[in-house]
């Protein structure tokens, strides 16, 4: 069997991977003494097709798109919101907008929104429930 490999002279060094994969794991943290940890569905398929002239440089760009790995999915790197941490495939069902106020801060807040004089009574509650 012969494999041929030639570089690619016009790779301008982007990634184009999962962003969780640039993130530092440690080997074999898929496989955790916890348990089986949540990973986000991702699809890669590789073309090879053989090499082939290339006629002109038009045409050179698209056969170059046709071999590269398509991934299908979601390649979005979200992030916490309290600790700029981000937030791993495992931890999306948790929701890191806890609340994290104090109770004299809720207090502070209902009491201020009681001092609008312009809305009435039930938009005042839904204010109270929207912001706390």
């Amino acid at each position: 069997a012969k494999i041929d490999v030639f570089p690619n002279h016009q790779f301008d060094g982007s990634y184009e991977g999962s962003p969780y994969d640039l993130q530092v794991q440690y080997p074999g943290s898929a496989f955790s003494r916890h348990g089986a940890k949540k990973r986000i569905p991702v699809t890669e398929l590789l073309v090879c097709s053989m090499k082939h002239l290339k006629s002109n440089d038009a045409n050179s760009a698209s056969t170059e798109e046709n071999q590269r790995a398509f991934i299908e999915g979601h390649n979005r790197l979200y992030y916490h919101s309290t600790t700029c941490m981000p937030i791993y495939p495992d931890e999306y069902s948790e929701d890191s907008e806890d609340e994290n106020d104090p109770e004299w801060l809720r207090e502070r807040t209902k009491l201020m929104i009681d001092d609008f004089t312009d809305v009435n009574t039930g938009e005042k509650n839904i204010m109270k429930m929207w912001n706390l």
